[in-house]
């Protein structure tokens, strides 16, 4: 089991602040389309290096009012690369990597 406490990173120049949450969802769905990749053992390195090469999803005006909807009308940027989708919201005037999910788009 992972045991990890809310961790910031540099991305874009800025802290953000990486979730428990996300670093469980990105471990959790590595293992299960990468079951023959295992884990890395600095995992948190990898994920910063997939979230450092995403670019700001386009998404539409109908995929964005579902999500918006689906999130407590939270509102979120969605980062992608690879397959991966990086969720990152404002919590209390800073950036933070709420979850990892792949291949959902």
């Amino acid at each position: 089991m992972l045991l990890v406490t809310e961790t910031v990173v540099d991305f874009l120049g800025k802290p953000l602040t990486v979730s428990d949450h996300a670093v469980k969802r990105f471990a959790e769905r590595w293992r299960f389309f990468s079951p023959v990749d295992p884990l890395p053992i600095n995992f948190l390195k990898t994920l910063t290096k997939l979230l450092h090469n995403a670019k700001l999803e386009d998404m539409n005006a109908r995929g964005r009012l579902k999500r918006l909807l689906n999130n407590r009308c939270i509102q979120a940027e969605y980062w992608i690369n690879s397959g991966w989708r990086f969720v990152i919201v404002q919590k209390n005037g800073q950036k933070e990597l709420t979850t990892v999910e792949r291949n959902t788009f």
